[in-house]
């Protein structure tokens, strides 16, 4: 978990929750497995279903968010929906 921290903080120029300074904040509760929603996961994913429902709409594809969706949708079907979103890590652990 250490070098996955040091390496996202390294590359913070792709993590959009390095740049927005919360995974820091968040990091330490990963890693002591509380995942107490501050957002909830499945929030996350209707709004990427909805981005992409848009993009549709607009003839636009959404190749991102397409796949940040099927990331989060597998992380729901690990009952990780009503967990707050860092709790997405889960998917592939």
């Amino acid at each position: 978990m250490i070098k996955l921290f040091k390496m996202v903080h390294l590359f913070h120029y792709i993590s959009p929750l390095v740049m927005m300074r919360s995974f820091p904040l968040i990091f330490p509760d990963i890693l002591q497995g509380n995942f107490k929603p501050d957002y909830y996961l499945k929030h996350i994913q209707k709004d990427l279903r909805l981005a992409i429902s848009m993009g549709d709409t607009a003839n636009h594809p959404t190749p991102m968010a397409a796949a940040a969706n099927e990331v989060y949708k597998r992380a729901k079907a690990l009952d990780q929906s009503d967990n707050d979103m860092s709790a997405v890590y889960r998917a592939y652990i």
